[in-house]
């Protein structure tokens, strides 16, 4: 996973669980805790996922839970980080973009493998997403979701 993403979910897991658990947890996978991630440096998956399964042991709570609420949450981030994307009349069109902004990523990003989100027009107000992903990260697509929906006050 690229750095730039990886670096918002620790901060996001700082908001959510506060600085002493996320430490603990990087400790745990043998980070340091100064660590500096730059924003194209590859992380390898695991060492996402173990920095969340310490979390969840140390918290009591499901890993699916915990990457549920990172994207829940990390969309406030990406609308301060890349507001253009998200100045959209709609949740509708703003998900229809979405494959594309992530196609455009692979090109201008190295190493960059981020899901497709397919979405297909079936109604006025109604889009059909096929959400395809090597990494199968459900929980944090449908966090996204439930975050996106809240950004434009819509319903699913």
């Amino acid at each position: 996973m690229k750095g730039t993403v990886v670096s918002t979910w620790i901060k996001t897991l700082q908001e959510i669980h506060g600085e002493a658990v996320v430490t603990k947890a990087i400790r745990k996978v043998g980070w340091q805790v100064d660590r500096v991630i730059t924003p194209l440096e590859d992380i390898p998956d695991d060492e996402i996922k173990n920095i969340i399964k310490a979390i969840g042991e140390d918290t009591h709570q499901r890993e699916s839970d915990i990457w549920r609420e990172i994207g829940r949450r990390n969309i406030e981030t990406f609308s301060k980080w890349f507001p253009s994307y998200f100045q959209r009349q709609s949740l509708k069109s703003f998900l229809m973009m979405m494959d594309n902004v992530h196609l455009g990523l692979t090109k201008i990003i190295k190493g960059a493998t981020p899901p497709r989100l397919i979405a297909r027009e079936i109604g006025e107000k109604k889009i059909e997403i096929l959400y395809k992903s090597k990494r199968g990260m459900f929980d944090y697509f449908l966090g996204l979701l439930e975050g996106s929906a809240k950004f434009f006050n819509e319903k699913i």
